[in-house]
């Protein structure tokens, strides 16, 4: 009976023990992961080190918190929030812990000091700091949920804030009520929407909570019955579309719950951790979990396999990480694995995406500042040998991890003694130093020197380089001399190879290359390539030399499926080399390349160039003239080592980087870059402030004085130097601005107007295109339509008005040229009417009869007569062309006239004259006065007893000459046209008329001065 039962028992357990197997997953005998992280740090622009969370709005944004400040990332540029006493809408607190989005954009955050929002459309941060009067504790966690009510924990305990109302409500624990927390020390709190439910991890259990009606479950209000409720110390928990997953520290166990049955579906244990004291637990978008415990230890749980293996980070690796502690993880579109730490922002791609890492630190000697990896081959059996610096000639099971190394003998000579080449047939290893070549039996682990011609062994003569052939083993010396070593029959060939070296002249930069077409080529040092013709038993040179600069500064070369050669130059960039035009092509910096300082070349099975140099690589497409550029982060802290590269035989590319190995995937190029990458507009720098873009700011609007500014772009990718991005603006640039790996578009002086700006990011066969953003830029009102068109009708008007007063003023010109013409005309006849007046054989006889009885009795009065007649005749000839003179000038000579007349008339005719003398300057047409008077006499008849009164006196700036009259029975010679042939002269010369006023005793004649 006793055996029965034993062996009852003994079933019972064997079946408890595979039970518990199958349901927990050891630790115990995992291999680790060998992850290399590189960090973005504050020297990069991040605010603080120590980042506690990370968020990745709807806008494509990471936001980043840390202990001094909040980050917005774009993948190039950091923003930061600080706090400012002095104001109330920025950050509550620069200490950030938690972040959500809610369903407006906004960006909460949980401080040191309450909580806040920040508003994207007004850039202005809104703070909640106290319930009650009484101050919020330090705040951790924070979550929006479905319907955008904002709960967050803190010191205190759960919070509820309700969005519409504004109103914040307390959630503590009450001892009193069932449905209760818990505890109020809580370690996070996570949104199950599809149950209306929040789960929160707290001291004494988990929890959760129904949205609707606020009421807690946890082991003391259990009416489901979940098992895995209880009172234990809940360090954190996660939620993964249907599952809970937290850390249960007393039972030591990672637990996994599915939410729709509320079964718990997997356990995880960690036997070898005397404690589980787990920070976070991060799941990524394939599922996989990403375990961070408090010792700073990083374990990842494989979602299909269920392993679980440590990642390791050990300092020796490569960079200090001493007390990192892994706070986030955001896991990106194209792949690449984003946490924060307290070290700054880690990232990796993992190695199943674009290449294999092979850490051999502890198999190269780092006191040796220059020791590398330098010389490879691969063997049948998918196992490598490598060659290093300091003549160790290794085997590598990159399978099974495990290495076994042979010492080559010292060599004492001042030239190079490093393992430059090995070749390796089924049976033997053939190492190549400067010195001299050396063999390794594989079976017998014996290791000899190979005996050579006397040829190689000379003390000037040195190994450069060897290649294998099938059963050929050929080296090429420092002289004129490749060597052609027959394996199976230990023979030598010699062959000739020109040189162009220069006497005393030493360099290792001499090579051979196989052909697609199997043939021989050797780079002639400094002058071009020359092919091995065996039938005349030496190699013959090109006849097209290169004839380059960077002929005297290039490495190894290789040969495409096209049968072009590729070859790296220092400081020269990458060339081609066309052996059968015999022309070259050559990339640089400025053409897309990583690095001009290039040091190895692959062609990979798709035809792509993979370049080398140092701890940058990149792969150029031909076909699209395209460089996708990448960096390894390793080495980077000096450049004291060769970068190599080689084909494997399953057609992936070996790096040699220093002490490690790189296996670069050819066919992964594609999965390294996903056009899901969102390509972000970040922001518009002006002159004084930055404008931060969202999707509550889709367009700007800019000043006429804002005409300069700079717009920054990214993908969201730390590694940005895959990407090549190229941008317009709509309406200003007539095509796309290629600018390389710069993420920042500056213009200048833009015109006012309506523009889009787009830009685009390719990588690879991969094309991120970003969405149109408009930008508006005001106009110098100047500068607008309606001004233009303004300005332009007011040119038209004075255009219109200018000609019509051209048109009037030509008129007018016409106008007074017939006036003038009919003034001459008049002027001519009143001239000659005058001429006649005064010629007048009545006038000259009366004259010459009062003369001759002067001359009888008075002989001297005779004289002044005559001398004053002719003044008088002298007068009208000389002012005859004279349209005015001077009213005093016209005084003076019709006085003459005036005595003459007096002689002949005496006291039967008075003239009176009263003129102020501020008249005398002005004008009156010539001879006037003596017509005005000649008209008077001529008509009124002149007696002593009845005299003839003329009067001369100045009214309203007029010369008036009035008479009395005293009118002839008849007048001899009038033509009746002295005074209407006066009224039109002066018509001509002055918009005052003539004036003729006659009464029945008074005859007045009013003539405008001039």
């Amino acid at each position: 009976m006793a055996g029965k039962i034993t062996k009852y028992l003994l079933k019972k357990s064997l079946f408890v023990l595979l039970l518990w197997l199958g349901f927990c997953h050891l630790l115990i005998g995992q291999e680790k992961l060998n992850y290399e992280f590189s960090f973005l740090k504050e020297e990069d622009g991040l605010s603080n080190n120590h980042i506690v969370s990370m968020l990745r709005d709807r806008d494509g944004f990471l936001w980043i918190a840390t202990i001094d400040g909040l980050n917005r990332y774009d993948g190039s540029h950091f923003t930061v929030f600080k706090a400012d006493y002095k104001g109330s809408t920025t950050l509550a607190n620069n200490a950030v812990h938690g972040l959500c989005e809610d369903k407006d954009g906004n960006i909460w955050a949980t401080t040191d000091d309450g909580i806040c929002y920040y508003n994207k459309k007004t850039n202005k941060f809104q703070s909640y700091k106290e319930l009650n009067g009484q101050k919020f504790a330090r705040c951790y966690f924070i979550i929006c949920d479905k319907k955008g009510d904002i709960w967050f924990a803190g010191d205190m305990g759960l919070y509820h804030l309700a969005k519409k109302t504004q109103k914040i409500t307390s959630l503590f624990r009450n001892s009193g009520p069932v449905n209760s927390i818990s505890d109020d020390d809580i370690y996070s709190i996570k949104e199950y929407p599809q149950e209306n439910m929040i789960w929160i991890a707290t001291v004494r259990g988990v929890n959760y909570i129904d949205i609707n009606t606020k009421k807690f479950y946890n082991s003391t209000n259990n009416p489901a019955k979940f098992s895995f409720l209880n009172t234990n110390v809940i360090n954190t928990l996660t939620i993964n579309n249907n599952h809970l997953i937290f850390a249960d520290e007393i039972r030591l166990k990672i637990v996994v719950v599915n939410l729709l049955n509320k079964k718990v579906v997997a356990e995880y244990n960690w036997p070898g951790k005397k404690s589980l004291k787990v920070n976070h637990i991060f799941v990524d978008k394939d599922h996989n979990y990403w375990i961070s415990f408090q010792d700073h230890d990083l374990f990842f749980i494989d979602s299909k396999t269920k392993e679980i293996k440590e990642v390791d980070y050990n300092p020796a690796r490569k960079r200090e990480f001493t007390n990192v502690q892994f706070k986030d993880l955001y896991h990106n579109s194209d792949g690449m694995l984003l946490f924060g730490t307290s070290q700054g922002l880690a990232y990796l791609e993992p190695d199943d995406l674009l290449y294999k890492i092979y850490n051999l630190n502890d198999i190269v000697d780092n006191k040796e500042p220059a020791e590398s990896f330098s010389a490879f081959a691969e063997s049948a059996d998918k196992t490598w040998w490598l060659g290093n610096w300091t003549r160790k000639l290794i085997h590598f099971n990159p399978h099974a991890n495990t290495h076994e190394t042979f010492q080559l003998p010292p060599e004492y000579s001042n030239n190079h003694k490093y393992i430059h080449t090995i070749c390796e047939t089924k049976e033997t290893v053939y190492a190549a130093t400067h010195g001299g070549i050396f063999w390794l039996n594989k079976k017998t682990k014996q290791l000899a020197k190979l005996k050579v011609p006397a040829k190689i062994v000379a003390d000037s003569v040195f190994v450069m380089t060897m290649v294998l052939n099938k059963d050929v083993l050929w080296i090429r010396t420092s002289t004129t001399m490749v060597f052609a070593y027959h394996i199976s029959n230990q023979k030598w060939e010699e062959f000739f190879l020109l040189s162009y070296l220069p006497k005393n002249f030493y360099t290792t930069r001499m090579f051979l290359e196989f052909d697609k077409h199997g043939d021989l080529w050797a780079n002639l040092y400094p002058r071009g390539f020359a092919k091995l013709s065996k039938r005349e038993h030496k190699f013959i040179k090109r006849e097209a030399a290169l004839k380059e600069d960077f002929e005297k500064w290039l490495f190894q070369f290789r040969a495409d499926s096209a049968n072009h050669f590729w070859y790296p130059t220092m400081g020269y960039g990458l060339v081609k080399y066309d052996m059968e035009k015999g022309t070259i092509q050559n990339w640089r910096e400025s053409d897309g390349l990583m690095f001009d300082h290039c040091m190895a070349v692959c062609p990979d099975k798709f035809g792509n160039i993979w370049v080398g140099s140092f701890h940058k690589f990149s792969i150029f497409n031909p076909e699209k003239n395209y460089f996708q550029n990448f960096r390894i982060p390793y080495n980077e802290e000096t450049n004291q080592y060769r970068s190599y590269m080689f084909p494997l035989s399953n057609q992936h590319i070996l790096a040699l980087q220093k002490n490690v190995l790189i296996e670069f995937i050819p066919e992964n190029i594609s999965i390294n870059t996903s056009s899901n990458n969102t390509l972000l507009i970040n922001s518009v720098q002006l002159a004084d402030t930055t404008l931060l873009l969202s999707n509550q700011l889709k367009s700007i609007n800019l000043g006429v004085d804002d005409n300069n500014f700079s717009i920054s772009y990214a993908v969201l990718s730390p590694a940005q130097e895959q990407y090549r991005y190229y941008y317009q603006l709509e309406g200003f640039d007539d095509t796309w601005v290629e600018a390389g790996s710069k993420t920042v578009a500056n213009y200048t002086r833009i015109p006012g107007g309506n523009y889009t700006f787009r830009v685009k990011a390719v990588a690879g066969n991969v094309e991120i295109m970003s969405s149109d953003f408009p930008v508006h830029i005001a106009t110098h009102f100047y500068k607008t339509y309606w001004f233009l068109a303004t300005v332009l009708l007011l040119i038209a008007a004075i255009v219109y008005f200018v000609y019509r007063y051209r048109v009037k003023q030509s008129n007018e010109v016409h106008r007074l040229q017939a006036q003038t013409s009919r003034l001459e005309k008049d002027k001519t006849e009143i001239q000659y009417q005058n001429l006649i007046n005064h010629l007048n054989p009545h006038f000259l006889f009366n004259s010459l009869t009062s003369l001759n009885s002067l001359i009888l009795t008075e002989p001297k009065q005779a004289s002044k007569f005559l001398q004053k007649l002719s003044l008088i005749y002298r007068y009208i000839l000389q002012n005859k062309e004279k349209e005015s003179v001077t009213l005093e000038h016209e005084i003076n000579f019709v006085k003459n006239y005036i005595d003459l007349q007096n002689s002949r008339f005496e006291d039967g005719l008075v003239i009176n004259m009263d003129i102020p003398k501020e008249y005398l300057s002005d004008g009156i047409v010539p001879v006037t006065l003596q017509n005005l008077f000649e008209n008077a006499i001529k008509h009124n008849t002149i007696e002593d007893e009845k005299p003839l009164v003329i009067s001369v006196y100045v009214e309203d700036e007029c010369l008036i000459v009035e008479n009395n009259i005293q009118k002839k029975a008849y007048v001899e010679t009038s033509n009746k046209q002295g005074l209407e042939s006066l009224k039109k002269l002066y018509y001509y010369l002055t918009s005052e008329p003539v004036e003729i006023i006659e009464t029945d005793k008074v005859f007045k004649v009013k003539v405008p001065l001039l």
